[in-house]
């Protein structure tokens, strides 16, 4: 039988005697990846800080309204002058990614 032997054997002892503590965390990699991660969210602010204050600087009445409104914002899609709005989803993505990691560390640390 190929699933009696291994590390199958050794999961299927560990979930019957949770009392074994084999399962490493690796909490010191997985503090470095959310501080990696931190410091990607810090440069990508300052690349959507750069790009907003220039687009409120524009003549173009469009882009200076982006700092007032995220439907004029959503639509710069449509307008093809949507480098702020991809910035804006790119951070939107990398903090659901960090607040997922984030959260499963505390638990990690908590348990």
């Amino acid at each position: 039988m190929q699933g009696s032997a291994g590390y199958h054997a050794v999961a299927r002892f560990l979930d019957v005697d949770t009392r074994i503590p084999v399962i490493r965390r690796f909490g010191v990699l997985n503090t470095q990846d959310l501080l990696y991660m931190q410091a990607e969210l810090v440069q990508l602010e300052r690349e959507l800080e750069c790009i907003s204050r220039e687009d409120a600087e524009s003549h173009d009445a469009d882009r200076t309204a982006y700092r007032h409104s995220a439907q004029a914002l959503q639509q710069s899609l449509q307008r093809g002058d949507d480098f702020q709005w991809k910035k804006v989803l790119e951070i939107r993505e990398k903090l659901r990614q960090y607040s997922t990691e984030a959260q499963r560390g505390f638990k990690s640390y908590c348990s």
